[in-house]
């Protein structure tokens, strides 16, 4: 079973802008949730 890594890099090698916009947004939304659970615990 792949994890999401290896599907991304999948994606990736067949959709380079895709994979831009997707890595993106993942990016920034695992950003906001780790500032959101860090200013929450603090």
């Amino acid at each position: 079973m792949l994890n999401g890594f290896e599907i991304i890099t999948n994606v990736a090698e067949q959709k380079p802008l895709v994979f831009d916009l997707a890595a993106g947004l993942v990016a920034r939304e695992e950003l906001v949730t780790w500032l959101g659970n860090h200013i929450t615990r603090s």
